[in-house]
Formats: structure tokens, sequence, C-alpha cells
């Protein structure tokens, strides 16, 4: 998905893409692409890890001198928005691939 939002003064969700699907075509993670500070940043989630109490991603990549800042602010400022955005892209992906979450 394709979309510019900024989350922050600092920081904008450029756009989102499935990293990988289950036999069924669903999406299972989910690779989001930021600008933090002016640098080129990205997170990827997995649906798993989309309940519970201790945020989590499976991988977090950002230059030395932001990566600390970027991380706190996924994590611990946008938490809820990320998951509201991973669960759009799941649903886009679903859609366009003619699955759902009930298969």
């Amino acid at each position: 998905m394709e979309f510019q939002e900024k989350l922050s003064s600092n920081l904008t969700l450029h756009n989102t893409e499935t990293q990988q699907t289950d036999s069924n075509e669903q999406a299972v993670t989910v690779e989001f692409n930021f600008t933090f500070f002016g640098e080129y940043c990205r997170a990827v989630m997995h649906r798993d890890k989309l309940d519970i109490d201790w945020p989590s991603f499976v991988f977090t990549e950002a230059p030395c001198e932001v990566a600390d800042s970027f991380v706190d602010q996924l994590e611990n400022v946008h938490w809820e928005k990320l998951v509201d955005c991973f669960c759009r892209h799941q649903d886009d992906h679903n859609r366009e691939w003619g699955t759902n979450q009930s298969e």
C-alpha cells in the first residue's frame, strides 16, 4: 500500500508491502517503510505479534545514529497505529488475493 502518513514531525510512513504469506495466501509478515529524521528506515511486523502486551517487531533497520530512537518511536509511541496499518494492509492483501481470515 502506497501512502504518505506523517506519524510525527520526524517520522513518516511511506508504504507497506507483504513480505510473507501463508498457504492460503494470507499476509503473515508486512514490511513498513519510513523516513525518520530524513533517513530511510524499515520495520517488519508478524501477525502473531499484534495482540501481545509487549510490542515487538520481527526486524528493524535504521542508520545507527537514529536506530534506538526509531524503535522507541515505533514501539512506545505509534504501536497501536502500526497495528491498525498492519490490519488494513492485511485486509487489502487478502481482498486482492480473494482470501479471508476465516479460511
